[in-house]
C-alpha cells in the first residue's frame, strides 16, 4: 500500500506538470501549483519513496544479502540529490528565474523534496 501511495505522488506530480506546461498562458513560468506548491521536486520524492519502500520489503524477505538490496535505492538517491536530478534542474531554474523575486520566495518557502524534512 505504501508503494502505491508513492506511485500516486509521482504520477500526480507528473500530471500536474503536464497540465501546467500544456497551458500556453504558463509559457515561461515555473510551476508552483498542485504538489509543486509543497515540494520543488515532488515527482522525485515519489520515485525515491517507491525505491525505498520496495527495498524495505526485499530486505525483510531476504534477510541476508540486504546490502545488495539497498544498492539500487541508495544509488538512485545519490544521483537525484547530488548528481543529475535536483542539482541540474535547480541550476537551470536559477539561470532562468533566479532574478525573479517570486521564484526566490518560492524556493525559500517550499521544501526541496519532502515537506518539513528537506
Amino acid at each position: 500500500a505504501l508503494w502505491g501511495v508513492f506511485f500516486v505522488i509521482e504520477a500526480a506530480a507528473d500530471y500536474h506538470k503536464l497540465l501546467f506546461t500544456s497551458n500556453p498562458a504558463n509559457k515561461g513560468q515555473f510551476i508552483r501549483t498542485g504538489l509543486w506548491a509543497v515540494s520543488q521536486h515532488p515527482n522525485y520524492a515519489g520515485e525515491l519513496g517507491m525505491w525505498w519502500t520496495l527495498a524495505a520489503f526485499c530486505v525483510r524477505g531476504l534477510g541476508g544479502p540486504w546490502v545488495a538490496v539497498l544498492a539500487a535505492p541508495l544509488f538512485e538517491t545519490l544521483l537525484l540529490l547530488f548528481v543529475s536530478g535536483i542539482p541540474l534542474l535547480d541550476k537551470a531554474a536559477a539561470k532562468k528565474w533566479g532574478d525573479s523575486a517570486e521564484y526566490k520566495a518560492y524556493t525559500a518557502r517550499t521544501a526541496v523534496l519532502v515537506p518539513f524534512l528537506y
